[in-house]
């Protein structure tokens, strides 16, 4: 409960450092993406959608689809460049289907503003994975 309570504090004391309502009108994505935290929607272990900064692993999905079926990709070992500029790039293992495992190297972009909880949010992904070929999704934006 304190902890709650401590986080409540701090966004009171800093509002402008984290409210995206100080943000001007004509201001660009990126120069609002220096004061708030990016974020990118993951599926957790229990199927429910959650925002990650800069996560290690995660489980990337289409936005929209129902069911995470063929449009996904679920990662691990992610490294990192540009977390939180206008592209991204995360290099790991690709897991699939009957132990398929590869190297692959995923780009991030679009992001956009998530004013209900002062973040941005990566909303594309596109990689061309040699032995899968290019994919380029969707996802969710705002988890």
């Amino acid at each position: 409960m304190r902890r709650g309570l401590l986080v409540v504090a701090l966004v009171v004391l800093l509002p402008a450092t984290l409210n995206v309502s100080s943000v001007n009108a004509g201001t660009t994505v990126q120069a609002v993406s220096a004061r708030l935290e990016t974020v990118v929607a993951c599926l957790n272990n229990a199927g429910n959608v959650v925002a990650r900064v800069k996560p290690s692993s995660c489980l990337f999905f289409k936005a929209g689809e129902p069911d995470v079926g063929d449009y996904y990709a679920d990662m691990s070992g992610l490294r990192w460049t540009h977390w939180g500029a206008a592209a991204a790039t995360a290099t790991g293992t690709l897991h699939g289907n009957m132990d398929f495992q590869t190297t692959a190297t995923l780009h991030f972009s679009r992001l956009i503003v998530c004013q209900a909880r002062n973040e941005v949010s990566y909303t594309h992904m596109a990689s061309n994975i040699p032995s899968i070929g290019p994919v380029s999704m969707a996802l969710q934006s705002c988890p």
